[in-house]
């Protein structure tokens, strides 16, 4: 029961310490495990593309506010961007991920300045937040995909090395010789790969 308890909250991303940085072990691992079955706020890839996506409609929705042509023109550029980043991330691209992160800290960074300009320093504490927020997203997702892809790695890995294992178990008893040009095939053979002469 408690085990059963402690696996569904560490399947919320809502029960994530949204200021931790890191994730658990048991979190990490069931990222992992579960990667194409987690729901959507559970998994920490499609929750950095739930709130990527949320940033450009919140955008788009405060252009058009403003309703400054200009402004709106401007904006597709990053509505691209974005959409090409997001579209990575679901992917699982670790680069993709980290072209997140230092997009929305230089977007960040320019509204700091921004808030400078507009006499609005006190904008920088709401600003900081939401950068804390998105960037604990995007380095879980990073923390999930740079996992994943060394467990892959490392299948990949024990599968060669397996197969090896097996060839160097054959024995020159597990092979004949074409009797017509001399290749080495094995003991199954029925045609030379090599000369095409029948051999049974």
């Amino acid at each position: 029961m408690g085990e059963e308890k402690n696996k569904k909250q560490s399947e919320s991303f809502w029960s994530w310490n949204l200021f931790k940085w890191s994730m658990g072990g048991v979190a990490l691992k069931n990222q992992i495990e579960n990667y194409n079955t987690l729901k959507f706020f559970s998994s920490a890839r499609k929750s950095a593309v739930a709130i990527m996506i949320f940033s450009l409609v919140i955008g788009l929705i405060l252009n058009l506010v403003k309703g400054s042509l200009a402004t709106i023109s401007e904006a597709w550029l990053d509505i691209l961007l974005v959409f090409i980043l997001a579209f990575f991330v679901y992917k699982g691209h670790k680069w993709a991920i980290i072209g997140a992160m230092i997009y929305w800290t230089i977007d960040r960074m320019y509204a700091v300045v921004n808030s400078f300009s507009t006499e609005r320093p006190g904008d920088i504490g709401i600003i900081f937040i939401w950068w804390t927020f998105y960037m604990s997203v995007f380095w879980k997702a990073y923390q999930v995909e740079k996992e994943r892809k060394k467990e892959i790695r490392q299948k990949e890995g024990l599968s060669k090395s397996k197969e090896e294992s097996f060839r160097n178990q054959l024995t020159e008893k597990d092979y004949q010789y074409c009797p017509k040009c001399g290749f080495k095939l094995s003991k199954e053979a029925n045609f030379c790969r090599q000369c095409g002469f029948k051999i049974r």
